[in-house]
Parts: C-alpha cells; sequence; structure tokens
C-alpha cells in the first residue's frame, strides 16, 4: 500500500498493475501486538515464556506497525489491555508505553504510524481476502501486581486467529474513495498463515491472475 500511494503515480498504476491482491491484511494492525509489547507473546509455542521474548519483539519496528491504530476501527472504547488501576486504547500508547517501562516505544510508533495512514485507497482494482470466523484475542486483562510481567486473561472476539475482524475489512471503505472496484471475501475457518495454502484461496487468486 506504501508503493501504490506514496510511490508510484496514477499513470504508472494505470499502466502496469492489472489487480493488487491482499491475503489476511492487518490494515488497522491487530490486538494482540499490544500483549507482546507488554508481557510478550509466544505464538502459541508451548514450551517458550512469552516474557523471554519480549525484548527482541519490542525492538522490531514492524511490530510497532502493527499496532492497533487510532481511528474509527480502533475508538478510543476499544479497549486493549485492562489493569486494576486503568484500561488503555490505541489512544492511549503514550502513557501505556511509560507504564510499562519502555517509553521508546511510543518514539518507535510515532516513527510508523503513519507510513500507511490514513488508509489512502490504491487507485487499482483490488482483492481484499481474509480468514473469518476464528477466535482471535481482543482484550488483555492483567492483575496489578502481575503487570506487566505476567501472561494476561485474553478476551477473544473474532478474526482469523491473528488480525481482528475490523481491521481485516477496513479496505472495505475503498469503495468509496475510487473508481475501481474492491471486492471483499472472507474464507470462514481459515487461520491467518493457512491463507497461504487453503485451496479455495489459491484458486481464487488463480482465477484473477488468468481472467
Amino acid at each position: 500500500l506504501f508503493f501504490l500511494t506514496k510511490v508510484v503515480d496514477q499513470a504508472w498504476k494505470d499502466t502496469y498493475i492489472k489487480a493488487y491482491v491482499t491475503l489476511s491484511g492487518a490494515w488497522w494492525g491487530a490486538a494482540k501486538v499490544a500483549m507482546a509489547f507488554v508481557s510478550g507473546d509466544n505464538e502459541g509455542i508451548f514450551i517458550d515464556r512469552p516474557i523471554w521474548g519480549r525484548d527482541a519483539q519490542r525492538s522490531y519496528l514492524s511490530t510497532t506497525w502493527l499496532l492497533p491504530y487510532p481511528s474509527d476501527t480502533w475508538t478510543k472504547e476499544d479497549v486493549l489491555v485492562v489493569t486494576g488501576n486503568r484500561n488503555y486504547s490505541s489512544w492511549d500508547y503514550y502513557d501505556l508505553f511509560n507504564d510499562i517501562e519502555y517509553p521508546q516505544g511510543y518514539t518507535m510508533f510515532e516513527q510508523v504510524v503513519n507510513l500507511t495512514a490514513p488508509l489512502p485507497s490504491p487507485g487499482v482494482p483490488t482483492y481484499c481476502y481474509y480468514g473469518a470466523d476464528v477466535k482471535t484475542p481482543l482484550q488483555f486483562i492483567y492483575r496489578t501486581k502481575g503487570f506487566p510481567n505476567e501472561q494476561p486473561t485474553i478476551v477473544y472476539g473474532l478474526g482469523d486467529g491473528t488480525v481482528n475482524d475490523n481491521s481485516l475489512t477496513s479496505c472495505q471503505r475503498w469503495k468509496d474513495q475510487q473508481s475501481q472496484p474492491v471486492t471483499l471475501m472472507a474464507f470462514s475457518g481459515v487461520e491467518h498463515v493457512s491463507m497461504l495454502k487453503n485451496q479455495l484461496v489459491i484458486q481464487a487468486v488463480h482465477d484473477i491472475v488468468y481472467s
């Protein structure tokens, strides 16, 4: 999206781009990234304590870019982190990073937050394919005494197991922002990474390429 909106012009896109096909697009971020910054995320590897990888996860700018973006998609009422002292939404990153004693995290967030915000339309025929109806982390509840070094109780919503529904479907807004068609297609029960090997997804992409 950065390339299509900030590097090339419309004439170039009209000449060289037949279609823009995205799989599992985390357009406005994923809630579980907030947990990675606070207490670490072992990505389901049960032999690894999540906090062991926290320092590394905090250091990646790409992880910062995947934080839920404060917007009409992630509002002030969409609480990500709950503690006994206060709650934090995507609008409270400055306080959150300071409270977990990692203030440089907010500086990193400021460096990447506008790379693809405010999600400008790509200006080419676009297909947003994504997994759906999979239990997906949405909110993280920490005991005050254990915050931020203990693992939280996780509240789940729906998405693709990694990215939440509201983020996956944010490309819907482009239908009103560009003349080129925008097509969304949900693949029920297909997890985030599994989109790459699901035969229905592969066939859908094949049909676009050879249409």
